[in-house]
C-alpha cells in the first residue's frame, strides 16, 4: 500500500460487513455517492462482489497481490494495448 504498516488481510466478512455499511449510507443505484462512501473503507465501489456467495472464500486468500498483479499486466499489455492499436487512442478516450 505504499507505507510500511502491515495492514490486516481483508476477511470475507469484514468486506461484506463493511459494503452493508455503505449501502445503508448511499443508495448503490446512485453510483457516484455509493462509490464514495466505499472509498472510506477502501473498497472499489463494487457493491456485489462475485465471491460474496461462495461458502468457503476468503479473497485475501485466492486474490493475492502476485495473482492480482498478473491479471492487471494480461489486461493492459495484451487486451487494452490490442484495443488501443485496433481502434486508437481518440476512439478509447471518447468511448470511456
Amino acid at each position: 500500500f505504499g507505507d510500511p504498516f502491515r495492514h490486516e488481510p481483508r476477511t470475507k466478512s469484514t468486506t461484506l460487513a463493511q459494503l452493508a455499511v455503505a449501502r445503508s449510507r448511499a443508495d448503490p443505484n446512485d453510483v457516484e455517492v455509493f462509490f464514495r462512501e466505499a472509498q472510506k473503507f477502501r473498497l472499489n465501489g463494487v457493491e456485489k462482489p462475485f465471491w460474496r456467495d461462495w461458502l468457503l472464500a476468503e479473497p485475501s486468500h485466492f486474490l493475492t497481490p502476485e495473482s492480482l498483479h498478473h491479471i492487471h499486466k494480461q489486461f493492459y499489455d495484451h487486451d487494452a494495448k490490442w484495443l488501443i492499436c485496433a481502434v486508437g487512442e481518440s476512439e478509447i478516450d471518447f468511448r470511456f
